[in-house]
């Protein structure tokens, strides 16, 4: 007695259709056209968003780039402001961290075409 699982069955010849050369085709012509083009829109809009997404992953990885290196610049900075009071500290000097400048300019317009 064999077993129903592991024999093999032989598959079905399935007919292939046989269509006469004056007989229409089954699917109109201008369908046929339509489903090509929007398979090749499909595509071409599947590719235009793999670029999309590809070219915005890279932005996004060179402006975290650009952040942590502005954070290693601050820390650095920050660092050096520490290290000079412990030395200046240290030798028993005073120092004093360097401020932002602001300047304000205003050009004066001279009276009756006459420079100031």
């Amino acid at each position: 007695m064999a077993d129903t699982a592991t024999e093999k069955v032989p598959a079905k010849k399935v007919a292939t259709p046989f269509v006469s050369k004056n007989k229409l085709p089954a699917v109109p012509e201008s369908l046929l056209k339509r489903r090509k083009k929007q398979k090749a829109d499909r595509t071409r809009r599947l590719t235009q968003a793999l670029s999309y997404l590809k070219a915005r992953r890279a932005r996004r990885v060179e402006i975290f780039k650009r952040a942590e290196k502005y954070i290693k610049e601050y820390r650095s900075k920050e660092h050096d402001e520490v290290r000079l009071s412990r030395e200046a500290r240290k030798a028993g000097n005073f120092y004093v961290p360097a401020e932002s400048r602001l300047a304000f300019v205003i050009r004066i317009r001279g009276v009756n075409q006459v420079s100031p």
